[in-house]
């Protein structure tokens, strides 16, 4: 997040976009609240600035790692 991405897997960035995309208005935010796996913590929160880029890549990404290449 502090490069301005957001890096998920496909299937929840098809879910994110669905909510993008359903806005009546384009003046309606995206939130995300967040945390991480297994903390069961509130870890931050984030807006969602633009659509989703199937095709944009995270710079130094290694494909095979257990993860998710898609960016947010």
């Amino acid at each position: 997040m502090r490069q301005g991405v957001w890096s998920t897997l496909e299937a929840v960035s098809k879910r994110i976009m669905h909510v993008w995309e359903s806005r009546e208005h384009r003046s309606e935010k995206v939130l995300f609240l967040f945390a991480i796996n297994g903390t069961k913590q509130f870890c931050g929160v984030a807006e969602m600035s633009g659509p989703w880029d199937p095709q944009g890549q995270v710079d130094g990404w290694v494909e095979g790692t257990n993860g998710a290449g898609n960016v947010g």
